[in-house]
């Protein structure tokens, strides 16, 4: 016998050429690669998209992603100064969406001309700038898609002489009139972004209302969203423009006085998809739900009390908002026997209601239930699951407490709940919805007086799939919560002295 039998054979190198398998060329749904990049960071998240063009569709395609790549630098009002020297601390020169706060911008540097080629959203938020230097910083931005400009105080004048190829979205709210020659500073926008989708101008449009006019005759070809204040001028030029093909459309009508031209308008808008409309008429909404028979997306803002009769003339609505209007009384709802088969979404906000549980039964894809500041004066005990609500907000609503256990006995399925200064809530109720929502992977205690660090021991033990946390424990208790799973994202508020200056002019 060989002295050789019981050695091991020399171990093989693998050839020079072999090359390792490349992460990115791994085959995974969507949804997964979604759920790993969650535990990433920014910056690398900005360089993933880099890798491969599967990835950057995969980071493109999440909400939850592409909102981390925002930059934020705010200043101290007119007493912060921009200027070509100034360079924001902590800037990622891969950042995609900027804001900027609280600025008198006198110029911008080489910071914003390095990021300027990538930023698909703008947000100029009160600060004080020429025209000149807008439309200086705007000439940069090439690939921009959304620009927001609000609280904005401009000097000079000027037309821009460059196009926004990709400009879809434009808001403008509270920005001063006019120039120092009498121009408004929108005055070209219709040439500078002739794709323009989305037109939201929460500005006075009174003194306008010709220009406005105008500008949307120039862009109904590209114009699909539509967001004014009521104006009957425009709302009669909006009746003669053939080419307009609206999907989304929020007038602020008032009714009666523009009951004939809203009527008119709908017959020459039967595309729209989404509407946001403020009346408690029954009967025009039933109207209007025959006249815009494809209509899915409905926001309502009631002024006083109505029953939800209309619904009978809406059966493609997937996403119902019903909000009281703060300059009446609360506003009652009355669902009665009424129900929106079809509905997947469900908003309710700042209303008193009896019976909207009987009408949320008959809905049976129902997936997202959001509640805030509303009084549920009673409904019998529940007794039907939701069986397909995964999303659930209950925020500063006024309820018998039963309505908190049903929740963890009558939504299986749920993955989202946030809960917002409520009255009831305990560690005890906490500690059953730890242990009975087994797919809970975003969870929000915020306002809850009632509860203690001692939920964060529940949360710990029971909620194996959490992935995000917001709560008011201690430091001590999310740290604890850090070091022990890893795997949830803590989301600690911070009150910061910009949440509560903010002007409201």
């Amino acid at each position: 016998m060989s002295s050789s039998t019981g050695s091991r054979p020399p171990r093989q190198q693998p050839h020079r050429s072999a090359k390792r398998p490349k992460l990115a060329n791994v085959h995974l749904p969507p949804e997964i690669w979604e759920h790993i990049f969650r535990f990433l960071p920014g910056f690398q998240l900005l360089r993933l998209r880099l890798i491969c063009r599967h990835w950057n569709d995969v980071i493109a395609g999440s909400a939850s992603l592409m909102g981390r790549f925002h930059f934020c630098v705010t200043g101290r009002g007119r007493q912060g100064r921009m200027t070509r020297d100034y360079a924001p601390p902590g800037l990622n020169t891969m950042v995609t969406q900027v804001v900027v706060r609280k600025f008198r911008i006198e110029g911008v540097g080489a910071w914003f001309r390095d990021i300027a080629p990538r930023l698909t959203e703008l947000h100029l938020i009160d600060c004080d700038l020429s025209v000149g230097v807008l439309f200086g910083m705007l000439r940069l931005t090439l690939n921009l898609k959304s620009l927001v400009l609000n609280f904005l105080r401009f000097t000079g004048s000027g037309e821009p002489e460059f196009r926004l190829n990709r400009l879809t979205y434009l808001f403008f709210d509270h920005v001063g009139d006019n120039t120092e020659d009498g121009h408004h500073v929108l005055d070209g926008f219709e040439r500078m972004a002739p794709c323009l989708e989305t037109l939201d101008l929460g500005i006075n449009i009174e003194s306008k209302k010709v220009e406005v006019l105008e500008w949307i005759r120039t862009m109904q070809a590209s114009l699909r969203n539509l967001q004014l204040r009521r104006e009957p001028y425009i709302m009669e030029g909006l009746c003669q423009l053939k080419e307009l093909r609206l999907t989304l459309v929020s007038l602020n009508a008032i009714f009666p006085d523009d009951l004939e031209l809203w009527t008119r308008f709908c017959r020459m808008q039967p595309h729209v998809e989404i509407l946001t409309i403020t009346t408690n008429d029954a009967e025009i909404l039933a109207e209007t739900g025959r006249l815009l028979p494809k209509l899915r997306h409905l926001a309502l803002i009631v002024p006083g009390p109505i029953e939800v009769s209309f619904l009978a003339t809406m059966p493609l609505l997937d996403y119902l908002e019903i909000t009281g209007s703060n300059v009446y009384p609360v506003a009652k709802v009355s669902f009665l026997s009424h129900s929106c088969p079809s509905m997947e979404q469900f908003v309710l906000k700042n209303v008193e209601t009896k019976d909207v549980f009987q009408f949320l039964y008959q809905s049976p894809k129902l997936a997202r239930m959001h509640l805030v500041d509303c009084s549920l004066e009673y409904y019998p005990v529940l007794y039907r699951n939701f069986p397909k609500l995964i999303s659930l907000t209950l925020d500063s609503i006024r309820c018998p407490i039963y309505l908190l256990d049903a929740v963890s006995n009558q939504c299986p399925k749920l993955e989202e709940l946030h809960l917002f200064g409520l009255r009831y809530p305990d560690d005890d109720v906490v500690r059953e919805f730890c242990k009975k929502l087994k797919l809970l992977k975003k969870l929000s205690l915020v306002f809850l007086r009632c509860v203690t660090d001692e939920s964060a021991r529940y949360i710990t033990r029971y909620c194996h799939v959490l992935e995000e946390l917001s709560a008011d424990f201690s430091d001590a208790a999310l740290d604890r919560l850090e070091a022990t799973r890893r795997n949830i994202r803590i989301k600690r508020r911070i009150c910061s002295d910009d949440e509560d200056d903010d002007d409201d002019e």
